[in-house]
């Protein structure tokens, strides 16, 4: 087996690695020099920019399919409390029974989907 000439310390070289910024062509100078790219390796920033960005975008899409889901029954319910319920129907009973159907419709929808089926 052969030994190395020196121990190689991988602390040193991925310091060395890190410190080197890419290189972008710098196609408005006339010569076509390539100019260091200051982002020293980050595409978001700070470290917790993707989080916060990640965090937000599920936000949006739950604030989104909650009012796809409960929006509707809601404005439904509204109307029908303008004519009158059936005795013993509240607004929030009329919102859960309505929000429970199109649940459960979305769920059908979404089996018929995954299984290939369709209408």
């Amino acid at each position: 087996m052969v030994k190395p000439a020196q121990k190689v310390d991988l602390d040193r070289i991925s310091g060395t690695r890190r410190s080197t910024g890419p290189i972008v062509r710098d196609l408005s100078r006339p010569t076509y020099e390539s100019a260091p790219v200051t982002t020293r390796g980050r595409a978001f920033g700070n470290g917790w920019t993707w989080l916060v960005v990640t965090l937000a975008n599920l936000a949006l899409l739950l604030v989104v399919a909650f009012a796809a889901v409960v929006g509707p029954p809601v404005l439904e319910c509204r109307e029908r409390a303008k004519t009158g319920f059936f005795t013993g129907q509240t607004l929030m009973g009329c919102v859960d029974e309505a929000t429970r159907r199109r649940m459960e419709h979305l769920e059908n929808w979404i089996g018929t989907v995954l299984r290939g089926s369709g209408r």
